[in-house]
């Protein structure tokens, strides 16, 4: 950079021409560096939006991620959480039985099934994700008869960012926005769950409709209340 007479003049400069130590430090040091930091994060702010598309990956993390396309979430909830049962003579076997089950295929068979249902498989971002699943040995629980559990218990849906975008959006960002993820998810299963029990609360015929009513009452609240979660 170049400084202007003005510019030491201005700063205090003494009649014999001795420049302040202090003085000398801001104009040849301090200065200097500060413009260089301002151009670098120029370049790299325009680098991040413009060329990497900053605000695009962090809109689809609020899509996906968020849940902000509720249809989505809806949807790959039903299609995690509706899965056929585990057959009987499965649902007792240790973790590694189970968990050939849920081979990466068929994780992403279940991904790509959600997206084409809303019309998501091509979008741009949409091929950044991945869903890993478990299948109900690894969470030592086993399918009861009559349970109504499907083929998976847990879940997780995760985002692949490249170097240098993994800077900003780095595997503790990351590991935030999947535990939002998980969040949502059960809050959506619940939902999921409570709707089905509405149907086969119809269909009981044994109950006093006393007991009924108070189960409807209590159902009807819970599902008000994570419908707004």
């Amino acid at each position: 950079m170049v400084w202007e007479q003005d510019d030491i003049e201005e700063d205090g400069v003494d009649d014999d021409g001795v420049v302040p130590l202090a003085l000398a430090m801001e104009l040849c040091l301090l200065r200097p560096i500060q413009f260089q930091y301002r151009q670098v994060s120029d370049a790299a702010l325009s680098l991040l939006i413009n060329d990497l598309s900053l605000i695009g990956h962090l809109t689809a993390l609020r899509r996906f991620l968020f849940t902000d396309h509720g249809n989505f979430a809806d949807t790959l909830c039903r299609v995690l959480y509706d899965a056929p049962p585990l057959p009987s003579h499965l649902a007792s076997q240790p973790t590694a039985a189970a968990s050939s089950l849920v081979s990466p295929q068929l994780s992403e068979a279940m991904l790509r099934e959600a997206l084409t249902l809303c019309s998501l498989d091509t979008d741009k971002y949409a091929e950044r994700l991945t869903l890993s699943v478990l299948p109900p040995g690894s969470a030592a629980r086993s399918q009861e008869k009559g349970g109504g559990g499907g083929l998976l218990v847990d879940a997780e849906l995760s985002y692949r960012v490249d170097w240098p975008l993994s800077l900003v959006l780095n595997r503790e960002c990351m590991v935030k926005y999947q535990r939002m993820w998980g969040l949502m998810m059960s809050a959506r299963r619940a939902v999921l769950s409570l709707t089905g029990l509405w149907s086969e609360m119809m269909q009981e015929r044994e109950l006093p409709q006393s007991v009924v009513y108070a189960i409807h009452a209590l159902r009807h609240e819970m599902a008000h209340f994570t419908s707004i979660l």
